[in-house]
């Protein structure tokens, strides 16, 4: 338990900030340019967009795109989320990785195709709930470009209770 108490720690100080003879690098993406859109693959996979609020600790993220579950299994999908970046895990003259966590809420018309085998687990085409994520974002120094990696945890509430994991990576060009 002490381990993780001091890993949190270490992850969550801010990074060294750069010096005049340019030792160390960090990206202008959230700063100069807060605005992102690119696409999203996995679950779901979609348009990706990611807003920064003011500053390089919190952004506004949403995808619109589809999601699939299996044959048959699927729907249009829509989420945002909140996100907090506590801190750079790694930075370099080319690249900043940097993670993040964040809460939100997702719509779905997840459903089953009527010509496949499986019963369908639900009478409501409409899903609806809160969202979990965490994941990294790889942000280049040279170009205003963004690759990030989430694993989100979708509770289901309506039609009925049930969780489920996402799992997307993607990319965003910033202006």
């Amino acid at each position: 338990m002490p381990l993780l108490f001091l890993l949190a720690t270490a992850l969550a100080e801010e990074p060294p900030t750069p010096t005049d003879s340019g030792a160390i690098a960090t990206t202008e993406i959230g700063t100069a340019y807060d605005i992102g859109i690119g696409v999203s693959l996995g679950n779901p996979t979609g348009l990706s967009g990611k807003f920064y609020l003011g500053s390089r600790k919190t952004a506004l993220e949403t995808t619109v795109g589809t999601e699939t579950w299996g044959p048959g299994y699927g729907g249009l999908y829509v989420h945002a989320t909140y996100l907090w970046h506590p801190g750079t895990v790694l930075y370099d003259m080319d690249f900043e990785l940097a993670w993040h966590i964040g809460v939100g809420a997702f719509a779905s018309t997840f459903g089953k195709d009527p010509g496949t085998r499986f019963d369908n687990w639900s009478d409501s085409r409409l899903s609806l709930g809160p969202r979990a994520v965490v994941g990294l974002d790889l942000d280049m120094t040279r170009i205003p470009l963004q690759v990030y990696g989430d694993v989100g945890l979708n509770f289901l509430v309506l039609p009925r209770p049930w969780p489920g994991l996402h799992t997307a990576v993607g990319v965003r060009y910033y202006f």
